[in-house]
């Protein structure tokens, strides 16, 4: 099954079905913690309703309009991190994350945004990547501006979250843009660059 090292402690995998009642609990444990975020999390009563998600997932990566990959670390799910949709004639996706709260400020969801993000541009040549959330939460935008993504604007009373109607801040990061930010990390980071001074 496949799997993608972000670091020696954590790696993305494809949910699967043996994962629910692992996947359920932390959902349940972060329920008021992401409720005004997640719409979702008021759909999710138990792991049966996990395992519903889940081959929701392999139907969407049937149809080769994204997936949903679950974040590990040391062995344990804390999270997710996947493609809403992917659309290839117009070469554009948007990606959506959420982390328990415990594990919030180890640069997972930077990470595993990252990798998602270099599997869009660098393998599959898409040319924009969105991220979408409520201008209110700062964490999420926070991920998104340490990506290099810019803020396009907010679209007013779009989306209804946990019953409430609530505006939603779009970010977009453009393929010639990531391209230029990665070249710029190379060099900073690249040990060699410093014999050459």
């Amino acid at each position: 099954m496949f799997s993608y090292r972000l670091n020696d402690h954590a790696e993305l995998r494809l949910p699967e079905l043996h994962h629910a009642d692992e996947i359920y609990a932390i959902v349940d444990k972060n329920r008021a913690y992401l409720r005004p975020w997640m719409g979702w999390v008021n759909e999710s009563h138990g792991p049966d309703d996990i395992k519903k998600w889940i081959n929701k997932t392999y139907e969407q990566l049937a149809r080769d309009d994204g997936f949903q990959t679950c974040i590990f670390y040391d062995g344990r799910y804390v999270g997710g991190c996947g493609f809403v949709y992917m659309h290839g004639p117009s070469r554009r996706c948007e990606i959506g994350y959420w982390i328990d709260e415990e594990h919030q400020r180890h640069g997972l969801i930077t990470m595993a945004a990252r990798a998602l993000i270099e599997y869009a541009i660098d393998k599959r040549n898409f040319n924009r990547v969105e991220i979408r959330c409520d201008p209110r939460n700062v964490r999420s935008a926070a991920v998104a501006q340490r990506l290099g993504f810019k803020l396009d604007g907010v679209l007013r009373e779009n989306t209804i979250i946990s019953g409430q109607i609530v505006d939603m801040a779009v970010w977009s990061l453009l393929a010639a843009e990531w391209k230029i930010a990665r070249a710029e990390r190379t060099q900073i980071i690249d040990p060699r660059a410093e014999l050459d001074r």
